[in-house]
């Protein structure tokens, strides 16, 4: 009896026990992500990606800009070429005209234009010269081909010279040629001529002779030169009042 009595004792205390301290569930673990996390991750994800998107494109242009600098370099080379090249030319240009050329008329401002044959920039002496004695002077008027000629006129007793230094080629023969229009006055002794100061070659022209009053006429001869640089002189000579107007005028030797 008491032996029954001390093992309902016993039993009743373990039970007492286990209902004090009950076993806590362990909670099972999982690495699924709620609906809210996943939403919140993919949209992480895609700020992300987006950022990486935009990287990308802002770096694009970078390299288009590094592109563009190249062209410009390349542009910028190609206009130092070019500008070389262009100097070149020019100083090639220079160093021809600079020499007397076969074929190229070695007068200059021929037609006493000053270069510019629709005679807008008004009639010029430069690079002649003029030299007269009392009675002798000179004039611009129409010219035949060309918007002007120089007129050389005397009144009454003179003499007016024009002339002018060409750069010529010793030993070559010039063919010199000129227009020229005999309008008033005059004597047998009047007369037009022409020197070459390193040629033994002179050209006179009198009155009643070759010369023509009242018609433009060309004259034309050739001159053996003997030095590099040649004095074109033409001298109008009248002992009387009269007047010859000149234009035209050409030395140049064949190719």
């Amino acid at each position: 009896m008491q032996v029954a009595t001390l093992l309902a004792a016993i039993s009743a205390l373990a039970v007492g026990r286990v209902l004090a301290n009950p076993c806590k569930p362990v909670q099972p673990t999982s690495s699924t992500a709620s609906p809210s996390q996943l939403a919140s991750s993919t949209s992480s994800s895609a700020l992300t990606s987006s950022s990486l998107s935009s990287s990308s494109s802002s770096a694009s242009p970078t390299i288009s800009s590094s592109t563009s600098l190249s062209t410009t370099i390349s542009s910028s080379s190609s206009t130092v070429n070019s500008a070389s090249s262009s100097s070149s030319a020019t100083a090639s240009s220079s160093s021809v005209a600079a020499s007397p050329t076969c074929g190229v008329n070695a007068v200059s401002n021929a037609n006493f234009d000053g270069g510019d044959s629709t005679g807008a920039s008004g009639a010029s002496l430069v690079p002649w010269t003029a030299t007269s004695t009392s009675g002798g002077a000179y004039s611009f008027v129409t010219g035949h081909d060309s918007p002007y000629a120089i007129n050389l006129y005397t009144t009454g007793a003179g003499t007016v010279t024009i002339s002018q230094t060409l750069e010529t080629v010793p030993g070559e023969t010039y063919t010199m040629s000129f227009l020229h229009y005999y309008d008033l006055g005059g004597t047998t002794t009047t007369s037009i001529e022409c020197t070459f100061d390193n040629s033994y070659n002179t050209y006179k022209l009198l009155y009643g002779s070759v010369l023509a009053k009242g018609q433009w006429v060309t004259y034309s001869g050739e001159v053996p030169v003997t030095a590099s640089t040649t004095t074109y002189t033409c001298k109008w000579t009248s002992a009387v009042s009269s007047a010859i107007y000149l234009e035209a005028f050409a030395f140049s030797y064949a190719c």
